[in-house]
């Protein structure tokens, strides 16, 4: 089975942020030392997109996406990191799903909406 695709919208605005999950297990030891290992073999990055002013027409598209496709955080996908000049990731195809729950936009004014959210590595 291949996968839905993230609709191509508006490239998010800046600041674009990213964060990498720690995947060390840690203990504590009686001695005072700390003793880690990795609990996981690959390390996830997690995206956040943000707009102030995404068009009515990619809003819906965003929202069908969320609603029908993907059922929210219900399915992975494949999101194109947005195009950055000297950017290793510019252009960079990966699987994802939407994470933290819900998702909200506001109508900042005419055919213009405003929000983000987060995606997750797989």
């Amino acid at each position: 089975m291949t996968l839905p695709e993230f609709p191509e919208i508006q490239q998010p605005c800046y600041p674009f942020s990213s964060e990498w999950e720690d995947p060390a297990l840690t203990s504590k030891m009686e001695n005072g030392y700390i003793v880690s290992r990795p609990k996981f073999t690959r390390v996830r990055e997690t995206f956040r997109l943000k707009w102030q002013a995404l068009p009515a027409r990619d809003y819906h598209a965003l929202r069908t996406f969320w609603k029908d496709v993907v059922l929210g955080g219900s399915r992975e996908f494949y999101w194109t990191y947005p195009e950055v000049p000297d950017d290793a990731y510019s252009k960079k195809v990966f699987t994802v799903r939407f994470i933290s729950g819900e998702i909200r936009f506001d109508l900042v004014g005419p055919g213009q909406y405003s929000g983000e959210f987060k995606l997750q590595e797989v």
